[in-house]
């Protein structure tokens, strides 16, 4: 037991009870302790010289590793014993009384220390001991001589006394080396621990949890650091920001759950790490199913070409328990050059996924006519934010008409811009606003219009409705009900011909919390509507979490349903499925007659577009109406 430990201890012993001996021999032979120096006594001494060779030999040229080396210690302390042992018998005949009183009182010395120093080799200590003592001991007892008798008892009693002291100081060394051994184990354990401690503390901070791949921070510092340490000079060194989106990833844990969903982003992210590898390139979890991978090396023909490598990777199937899932991906790539930061360039390839998804390209580079839109982008956002109270936004309203009466049964509101004389597609100022948060005060200009114009509307015909676009970004407003509330209170308006349309159904982030907004809503008696049924992430979840009244299937659906038989079972199919759970269906963008025929057919409830009539401005919308100017003007300075 413990050995190794106590070979430790035994050797740190060694020089010192080795220099002993020496010195004690030299001294018995050479000081003149004993009258006859003879060769015999010369001899002797070139003895334990020799022993002690050996010894230090051992000490020095075994290695502590071998198992064998406190044996070939055990082994030298015996030839030591029987060298030092012989000296009285070799010798015993020459000496008087006082010899024999000093070589006992030697011998016992020496024993003594030993019993100590050997103590780590109990072996050693006792056979040391019981060689070098007892021997002759027992000579001296069974002597004539009684001086010698009593000096040889002495000295067997002394020999005893060493060994069980011998015992005790083993038993001592071995309950200090245990004590040592725990501690060491308890400081093992702690540094253990806090390394451990620290690895994890460190993969938090520098590590998403779900994919285990580099958070933000860490990716920045990291690609910052890799391109200070190698610059990209030459002039055919090209790197590359490229921005991985999961499509549909939203509609995936609305389906399965937000468990399935992590599980999806881990098996990708090792998908990824295991492409770090290969490809030497640094990815990140960039947003919630988004990714970012730093490209080291290439041009756009060699990334594009890289991408559509690494795509046949993340694109293999998903597998969790029996659900099975192929994910796919959209990709945006941005070549780094000049002196834009890595958040820019970062951002820049986002920006190219997100133009590549809506022209439905799976691999987009940010190119000329993508940095002139966003230059575009950036000069309606400055112009917004100066004009977003004045009257270059307006209101117009397209009639919603009952397909079997073909009467306008109500309006959907639609704001417009006119910039410096130029008319502002929606498409293009919309996502402008959501992305700098100007939604919030569009959303109200449209609101109070709308309901105004609602109002001017009821007093003459209240049974028409008033359609009004709110974005979901408006909905997840923690003030959006208090300022609802507000404008109730304020208009006169039979709240059953509110209809609140719930658009961008894509950027849906809680689904719980928009159901319970939803719920609020439909406590005031304002109805609710679901615009563009069947993209994005208006889907069958969305309709049974939101309990709406009426759904609006999309213009893609109804352009070729005189053509394509596709379309029309869509549309038939999502018209039986919704009123059977007591949902209206509006069908937008109409522009033929054969197809409103086909959607009366189909039972479709309402239908708006070019067919009856393209968005008008208020005047001419209380004119469709039937509503005289002069009447709605009386409404209006009545008090409202």
């Amino acid at each position: 037991m413990y050995r190794q430990q106590r070979l430790e201890a035994f050797s740190s012993n060694l020089c010192f009870l080795v220099s002993v001996n020496v010195a004690i021999a030299t001294l018995l032979v050479l000081s003149g302790i004993y009258s006859d120096i003879g060769t015999d006594k010369l001899v002797w001494l070139m003895g334990i010289y020799l022993a002690c060779m050996v010894r230090l030999s051992v000490h020095f040229f075994v290695p502590n590793n071998n198992p064998y080396k406190l044996d070939f210690h055990f082994m030298g302390v015996l030839l030591a014993a029987v060298a030092w042992a012989s000296f009285p018998y070799l010798f015993h005949g020459e000496f008087g009384l006082r010899e024999k009183a000093i070589t006992i009182i030697i011998f016992c010395g020496m024993s003594g220390g030993s019993a100590t120093l050997l103590a780590a080799d109990i072996r050693s200590a006792i056979a040391f001991t019981s060689i070098t003592v007892f021997p002759y001991s027992f000579v001296l007892v069974s002597a004539d001589n009684y001086d010698e008798r009593v000096i040889g008892v002495m000295s067997i009693g002394y020999g005893v006394a060493l060994c069980l002291s011998s015992l005790r100081s083993c038993k001592f060394i071995m309950s200090s080396i245990s004590d040592r051994l725990k501690v060491d184990s308890l400081v093992k354990s702690l540094e253990h621990e806090v390394e451990s401690r620290t690895e994890k503390i460190t993969l938090l901070e520098q590590k998403d949890s779900v994919t285990g791949l580099l958070n933000r921070t860490s990716f920045l510092a990291m690609v910052k650091s890799l391109q200070e340490a190698h610059p990209c000079e030459a002039p055919e060194c090209r790197r590359a920001m490229i921005y991985i989106h999961i499509s549909k990833f939203q509609l995936l844990c609305s389906n399965y759950g937000h468990g399935y969903g992590d599980y999806v982003l881990n098996v990708i992210g090792k998908r990824l790490l295991n492409i770090d590898e290969r490809y030497n390139t640094i990815a990140s979890k960039w947003n919630g199913s988004g990714f970012i991978l730093y490209f080291p090396h290439g041009n756009n023909v060699s990334i594009t070409r890289f991408i559509e490598n690494i795509d046949h990777l993340l694109s293999r199937e998903v597998q969790y328990l029996s659900l099975i899932t192929t994910p796919s991906f959209h990709y945006g790539f941005y070549e780094l050059g000049g002196e834009m930061t890595l958040s820019n360039a970062v951002n820049n390839a986002y920006l190219s996924m997100l133009e590549g998804k809506k022209k439905n390209i799976k691999i987009y580079s940010f190119d000329q006519g993508l940095k002139d839109k966003l230059q575009w982008q950036e000069e309606l956002h400055a112009k917004m934010t100066t004009v977003i109270n004045t009257d270059d936004f307006y209101m117009v309203y397209q009639p919603i008409v009952d397909v079997t009466t073909n009467n306008v049964s109500g309006f959907e509101a639609l704001i417009r811009w006119e910039l410096d004389g130029k008319f502002v597609s929606p498409d293009d100022f919309i996502p402008i606003a959501e992305q700098h948060g100007l939604i919030f005060s569009i959303g109200k200009l449209v609101l109070r219009s709308s309901l105004q114009t609602l109002h001017e509307i009821n007093q003459h015909l209240p049974h028409i409705s008033m359609s009004i676009n709110v974005s979901v970004i408006q909905f997840e407003n923690e003030h959006f009900l208090d300022h609802l509330r507000k404008l109730l209170s304020e208009f006169d308006v039979r709240v059953e011909n509110i209809h609140l349309e719930v658009t961008e159904t894509a950027m849906i982030r809680d689904l719980e919390k928009l159901s319970y907004v939803m719920s609020e809503i439909k406590k005031m008696g304002v109805k609710i509507s679901i615009d563009d049924f069947g993209t994005g992430f208006s889907s069958i979840a969305v309709l049974k979490s939101l309990n709406v009244d009426y759904i609006k299937i999309d213009k893609t659906y109804i352009d070729d349903i005189c053509h394509d038989e596709k379309d029309r079972s869509i549309v038939s199919a999502l018209t039986k499925m919704s009123h059977a759970i007591d949902v209206k269906v509006i069908a937008e963008g109409v522009e033929e007659q054969s197809q409103k025929a086909l959607l009366s057919g189909y039972d479709v409830d309402f239908y708006q577009g070019y067919l009856f009539s393209k968005p008008v401005q208020k005047d001419d919308a209380f004119t469709l109406l039937g509503i005289k100017p002069d009447d709605a003007s009386a409404v209006v300075n009545s008090g409202w």
